[in-house]
């Protein structure tokens, strides 16, 4: 999410890695794609607060897949996390040019969010994608600064 998202998912290796700064969540690969249509070059960006992006991201399933709760968290610098996911909730209402279930394969996903948070304030924003089985298969996080 966003390796999006979702925030998850979710992003490019190395050229991704260099535009958006993405880092891996433990024991899952960054998104093999990533990219923001609001911010076509990448990072800085300016996300403001209850407006809606549109995220895309590829990712790697190695197993077959019923569903792909997702969520998208800001981290605070304190600790505290603010939710907020994508609007369907799950990823699988959101893969392009496939549906659930879906078999081990690369699958990009498509979806917007709304930007939850404080205004002015810089947190981790992380974007994680799980299975029915709730095995994390895409995540990534970037800092971000929110307007």
């Amino acid at each position: 999410m966003i390796r999006f998202i979702l925030l998850i998912t979710l992003l490019p290796a190395l050229a991704l890695g260099d535009d958006w700064n993405l880092r891996e969540c433990e024991g899952v690969p960054l998104p093999t794609d990533f990219s923001i249509d609001e911010c076509p070059n990448g990072r800085p960006c300016k996300f403001d607060i209850d407006k809606t992006i549109h995220v895309k991201g590829t990712i790697k399933i190695d197993h077959p897949v019923t569903k792909l709760p997702s969520v998208v968290e800001a981290i605070k610098p304190n600790g505290e996390t603010i939710n907020f996911g994508i609007p369907s909730g799950d990823a699988c209402n959101a893969v392009v040019e496939a549906k659930c279930p879906l078999d081990p394969g690369t699958y990009t996903i498509y979806s917007p969010v709304v930007i939850k948070g404080t205004p002015g304030e810089a947190v981790t924003t992380r974007i994680v994608i799980r299975d029915q089985d709730n095995k994390v298969v895409g995540c990534a996080s970037t800092d971000t600064q929110f307007h």
